[in-house]
């Protein structure tokens, strides 16, 4: 995982360019100092960052559950995305 200050210069990079950011970050829910490293999510402030999450390193590794979270625009171009590729 990036540290804060990291994660802070790559949001911004990616506010220059114009770029959206894919965060998969699976042990963020494993942190267990005083504060957490923010998530970019969390640093998002124009709507670029999609979050992905699943429950592999929280439960069980045969758990396949997942989940995206992110700006509303962003989410419904993910479901036509996987819809179109489930047909």
């Amino acid at each position: 995982s990036l540290d804060a200050e990291r994660k802070r210069d790559l949001y911004a990079v990616a506010r220059r360019y114009g770029l959206i950011i894919l965060e998969d970050d699976p042990y963020y829910w494993l942190q267990f100092g005083a504060a957490r490293t923010p998530s970019l999510l969390s640093m998002d402030v124009d709507g670029r960052v999609l979050r992905f999450d699943s429950t592999s390193k929280l439960l069980a590794s045969g758990a396949r559950v997942g989940w995206a979270t992110g700006p509303a625009a962003l989410i419904e171009r993910l479901e036509l995305h996987t819809q179109a590729s489930n047909l």
